[in-house]
């Protein structure tokens, strides 16, 4: 099942519990930020959801093993969701048809970073205790462990604790049900603002000048764009009146010097890798990086300069208010108050998108332990007995699961045949002459029907039988939640929309995804998939047109030229391994191959393109660590074995799969 890697969230415990220990000390109230803390407390989810914390903390933890920026991303994330409406958790929203969400205001696109990472530790937790922790906790709970947890450089994987404190966080935020772009426009404060600017953005959403300068030790971590400090390269040599250290403006502009805005240069140089007091430090030496972060010693800076000082000289007395400012800004609610849900998807609301998840709460373990107790025996003995005679029955199975989830959700629609009333699935250009494996399941269900009769829906039977082909091949095990309908219906068009074709690239397969409610990183993770199975060779050919070496074609070219050889005898139906190194094993190889250029598919090796962003980082994690990638692709079929019909579960249990029951 999903949490066989409880053991080593476990190791967690003993440091978080240490950790939560540091701060209980009684903060005293400030009204301005206390709003909605009456609903808030610590131990929310003592007996709801006793692990939340080292579930959450083991999430960061990997996040920052594989990209030891996320740790100031995750911070962020926190803040920049508190400053618009409170922390709700709205800056996870996606856009929807009713509202466009607040990713693509100015101060978060293309800036923001994370959300895959609070996405997969919602994922976990979902399946541990559905339906408890809120989104908009997840995002303080880590913007907490980020500060404690880093990178002592820039080697991946070698982690250790940044420096910073930790403190107990206040729990029993909930989520909104909207985001609001032009909020997050006019209240998050810019790069380039004044102390006076910066001391009423801060203001109007009830933070005090006081915590305003305390919360911007953050800066101490992380980094910026060459654009957003740009403005401070105007000046005229030495001796001008620009804000801070000429010689330390001068370095900046050799950084940029590359001419990209884009370039990345750490918040703090003198220990960018430590949540420490350097901040100020840099500060008192006209160091600081953003022009809003050096004019809070500017000439309209006030009585902030004695607080700067004051934490520059000791880190202790930092530490111990940004703990109490982090409380306090934990505390900031909608203008709604606590009227919210809890989300099962962060990036959705519940209600604008049923499609995602809204069956999941009639889904269980063990759903037919009294009913038909044999179901997973029947099942697992019918697929061994299929790839036995035939071993690319395993990757087929797979797929067709994977087929059906993807239009309407996990309903068994794509088993039925056409009728005078519909034209069914298995004829969309994705699936004619592709999908196999439909004899298997209906053998499956005669036995079945013979032993609990209206009992085990084919939709269950495709769940079952794909995570049992997975573990037939060498690949890892998980328990299936059950209880889904089988349809009534079938829909050839969806089919068409809504497949992801071999020939996509990365923002078509994002957005095909997303569509149905599966994030980039399950995306990334269900792609392992194709470390079994076979394509026909019509479904890469345009990977064969390029002109030789020096070719811009994606991938490694001796694999292509190899490729061609394979399809020479000029059938388009000619069969090739997805994976041609370990093609009869579940394995990390998908990866592995990815990252020589060798994937088979084009849409497999745009993973690695040019516009694949952060990608790579997480195909590189999961070419390196076969346990990680089983562990992760394990909780993303559970995630995507919960997508259900907009209809919800009205459905039926067909006592014959490929036919509505009369």
């Amino acid at each position: 099942m999903m949490n066989t890697n409880l053991a080593s969230i476990l190791l967690c415990v003993t440091l978080t519990t240490t950790a939560f220990a540091l701060t209980k000390e009684c903060l005293d109230p400030n009204p301005s930020f206390n709003s909605g803390s009456g609903s808030l407390q610590f131990n929310t989810y003592e007996t709801s959801c006793p692990l939340v914390e080292p579930i959450i903390f083991a999430g960061v933890e990997r996040a920052i093993a594989v990209e030891p920026r996320m740790a100031a991303s995750l911070l962020r994330l926190h803040f920049h969701d508190c400053f618009v409406n409170g922390c709700d958790a709205s800056i996870l929203l996606d856009d929807t048809a009713t509202f466009i969400g607040e990713k693509t205001a100015a101060p978060n696109l293309n800036s923001l970073r994370g959300f895959d990472v609070i996405d997969n530790i919602k994922a976990e937790l979902e399946t541990v205790c559905p339906d408890t922790v809120s989104c908009a906790d997840i995002l303080a709970v880590a913007a907490r462990d980020s500060v404690l947890l880093g990178s002592d450089g820039d080697d991946v994987g070698d982690l250790v604790q940044l420096g910073g404190p930790s403190w107990q966080v206040e729990m029993g935020r909930k989520d909104s049900f909207s985001a609001n772009k032009t909020e997050a426009e006019n209240n998050l404060p810019g790069p380039n603002s004044n102390v006076a600017t910066l001391t009423q953005k801060f203001q109007n959403v009830g933070i005090s000048q006081r915590d305003m300068v305390i919360l911007s030790g953050a800066h101490t971590i992380g980094k910026a764009r060459c654009a957003t400090f740009s403005s401070r390269f105007s000046f005229a040599g030495p001796g001008s009146s620009v804000l801070g250290d000429q010689e330390f403006i001068v370095s900046l502009q050799q950084l940029c010097s590359s001419g990209s805005n884009n370039t990345q240069v750490d918040l703090d140089l003198v220990t960018p890798s430590t949540f420490d007091n350097q901040y100020y430090v840099n500060l008192l030496s006209g160091d600081g990086l953003l022009p809003s972060d050096q004019a809070l010693l500017g000439p309209d800076a006030g009585v902030i300069e004695a607080l700067v000082g004051s934490y520059a000289a000791d880190v202790d007395a930092f530490f111990e208010d940004f703990k109490a400012a982090m409380v306090r800004m934990g505390r900031l609610v909608s203008p709604a108050g606590n009227d919210g849900q809890v989300r099962r998807c962060c990036r959705v609301c519940l209600d604008p998108n049923p499609s995602f998840n809204s069956g999941s709460g009639s889904l269980q373990f063990n759903t037919y332990e009294t009913s038909c107790p044999l179901v997973e025996p029947i099942i697992f003995a019918g697929v061994e007995r299929a790839i036995a005679v035939e071993p690319r029955m395993a990757a087929s199975l797979l797929r067709l699961h994977f087929h059906d989830c993807f239009v309407n959700g996990c309903d068994a629609s794509i088993l039925l045949d056409d009728t005078a009333t519909f034209i069914g699935e298995k004829t969309a250009v994705p699936n004619l002459n592709s999908l196999r494996g439909f004899d298997m399941i209906d053998n499956i269900k005669a036995e079945l029907e013979t032993v609990c009769p209206g009992t085990v829906s084919c939709a269950d039977i495709l769940a079952v039988a794909a995570r049992d082909s997975v573990l037939l091949l060498g690949g890892p095990s998980w328990q299936v939640e059950m209880g889904r309908k089988d349809s009534f219906s079938a829909n050839k068009t969806e089919a068409e929309n809504n497949l992801p074709g071999p020939n996509s690239n990365v923002a078509t397969l994002t957005q095909k995804f997303q569509n149905v409610g599966i994030s980039q990183r399950d995306m990334v993770i269900l792609s392992g998939a194709h470390t079994i199975g076979k394509a026909r060779c019509a479904t890469f050919s345009s990977r064969f047109s390029f002109a030789g070496p020096g070719s811009s074609v994606l991938g490694d070219l001796e694999f292509i030229v190899s490729l061609q050889q394979l399809c020479s005898s000029g059938s388009n139906n000619t069969q090739v391994d997805l994976d041609l190194v370990t093609p009869s094993t579940f394995d990390n190889q998908y990866y592995v191959n990815l990252l020589s250029g060798d994937g088979l598919l084009p849409s497999d090796q745009a993973l690695l393109g040019p516009d694949a962003g952060v990608i790579e980082a997480l195909v590189g994690s999961y070419a390196a660590d076969v346990d990680a990638f089983f562990e992760d692709f394990k909780a993303a079929m559970v995630r995507m074995g919960r997508l259900v019909s907009p209809a919800g579960n009205e459905g039926q249990v067909r006592r014959c799969c490929r036919v509505v029951n009369s």
